[in-house]
């Protein structure tokens, strides 16, 4: 039995003596008595009454208890203590005639008991149930806080309430409803400091073979399955792996996994291909390897390919690989794309890109990011160029563009490629046309939508990048540039788009740390 009471609903009556001033003075007198004495005097008289190696949890709805009390017969500590032994009673008078699945609940121990507010809480029904009473404080919270929370606040019970949703099939909502930051702190709660395994980490990779193929990796699932069914894996161990699993599952969904497994097999350790936090991991593969060979093999062949996928990465560096940051914008914005959208529109896509950037970069047209971005192997040529663009450049964006965006677009007359030099008219249809962009982008970053073309190129669109093009995937990694936080803020690390000149084959944008 808990040593703690929670009585929701108490109701008494009171013997009035004929010479109290008012009943209502007389409840606040007995009120004043159950806050100093009652609780701790319930406590002392149920255990003599209950088992205390019993760990249950009994929600009670409310207790009837009559009593008739003269408050002047005895000294406060003897009508608590009276009054305490009467309630204790009833206690254990209703506990005795068991669960009814209503009025009285009971949990086989604290775990349970948090078990049932963490599923009752994502199915949003939490607040509903007057035996909650003792997590008010979460109420305003969002459903996921919510779970946060009383979780982080219970460390001993956490990992046993979560076991046993995983259990009885009821995590998966639970998970629903928390972040990946969410689950990654209550698995620190629970573990302490993740550590490095190799043994354990090849432990984990064979269990939980293939590597999950879904587009979400739930974290805190993965751990509570790894200390249900790896008993000898130490929780930190556990949490280590767990980490380093979420970093290959992203590397199968960005098509870098194999490439990578073939480079370790081969006795390289491809850190180019990997953000530096991600470095570890590719150490602990290397040790696996050298011990185990065949769990890298299994590893490299349980992602799905096509002999396109089985050839090396082309990676390169790149001084504009923030065109990326742009492609978004291009693709919301609906009177861009009915112009530059087309798989047709290659040649146009590229001229709009040589424009947002030539001004600052006259060099351009040099870089494979823009090339890449605009869907062309190769430059087009001068006179392609003179064909295609007055056709596909109308006139119809400039009711969107800022007047001081066009004029910046529009003041570099210089050459876009080697002998193209736009004329005056195409020269502003594409200053219009990246005015529109680059205002768009702009204003899907906060408090930066008003901000001056040359402002978001001093301290967002400048700064070096590396570009890693697979079959399957394109990855950018930007360096760290003035206002990076800013674009963290945006939800734009870690972000997947696709568009339509690409494939649609999955673009990942990371950022690496100041």
């Amino acid at each position: 039995m808990t040593n703690t009471l929670r009585i929701e609903r108490l109701r008494s009556t009171y013997l009035v003596p004929r010479d109290h001033p008012a009943p209502q003075v007389l409840r606040a007198e007995m009120d004043d008595l159950a806050r100093k004495y009652v609780t701790e005097s319930c406590g002392r008289a149920l255990g003599a009454l209950l088992d205390p190696n019993d760990l249950s949890v009994w929600v009670i709805d409310g207790l009837q208890v009559d009593l008739l009390i003269d408050v002047h017969a005895a000294l406060p500590d003897d009508i608590a203590t009276f009054w305490a032994s009467r309630i204790a009673a009833s206690v254990a008078t209703t506990i005795s005639r068991g669960d009814d699945g209503v009025r009285v609940l009971r949990f086989a121990n604290r775990a349970a008991y948090l078990a049932h507010l963490l599923g009752e809480l994502a199915a949003g029904c939490a607040w509903t149930r007057s035996y909650f009473a003792e997590f008010d404080s979460l109420r305003s919270l969002p459903a996921g806080a919510a779970v946060r929370e009383a979780l982080l606040r219970e460390p001993s019970q956490a990992e046993a309430a979560l076991t046993l949703l995983l259990e009885t099939n009821r995590l998966a909502p639970v998970c629903a409803v928390l972040s990946p930051r969410d689950q990654e702190r209550i698995i620190a709660r629970c573990a302490g400091n993740a550590t490095d395994s190799a043994a354990a980490l090849d432990a984990v990779l064979h269990w939980i073979e293939p590597i999950p193929s879904s587009r979400e990796f739930l974290s805190l699932e993965t751990y509570l399955g790894i200390r249900r069914h790896l008993s000898n894996i130490s929780p930190s161990d556990a949490a280590g792996a767990v980490e380093h699993v979420s970093r290959i599952w992203r590397w199968a969904q960005d098509n870098k996994l194999r490439t990578i497994v073939s480079l370790i097999l081969m006795g390289n350790v491809p850190v180019s291909l990997v953000v530096p936090e991600e470095i570890s991991t590719l150490s602990l593969l290397r040790d696996i390897g050298k011990q185990n060979r065949c769990r890298l093999e299994t590893l490299s062949g349980a992602v799905r390919s096509n002999a396109a996928e089985d050839k090396l990465l082309h990676e390169f560096d790149s001084p504009l690989g923030s065109i990326f940051l742009l492609l978004p914008a291009l693709t919301k914005t609906s009177e861009l794309m009915e112009l530059f959208g087309g798989l047709e529109n290659g040649e146009s896509r590229y001229l709009l890109f040589l424009t947002c950037f030539a001004k600052k970069a006259p060099d351009a047209w040099r870089d494979s990011a823009l090339r890449l971005g605009a869907g062309l192997d190769e430059p087009p040529n001068a006179a392609m160029l003179s064909r295609t663009a007055r056709s596909d450049i109308a006139s119809s964006l400039e009711a969107l563009a800022l007047p001081e965006d066009i004029a910046y677009f529009n003041s570099y007359e210089g050459e876009l490629l080697p002998d193209f030099i736009p004329d005056a008219e195409l020269r502003k249809r594409l200053a219009v046309a990246a005015a529109v962009l680059v205002r768009a982008f702009a204003r899907g970053l906060p408090a930066l939508g008003g901000s001056s073309v040359e402002y978001l190129w001093r301290n967002i669109l400048c700064g070096d990048s590396w570009v890693a093009l697979a079959p399957g995937s394109v990855t950018i990694r930007l360096k760290a540039r003035p206002l990076q936080i800013v674009l963290r803020m945006a939800g734009l690390h870690e972000s997947r788009f696709e568009v339509p000149w690409l494939s649609n084959k999955p673009i990942t944008v990371r950022f690496e740390e100041p």
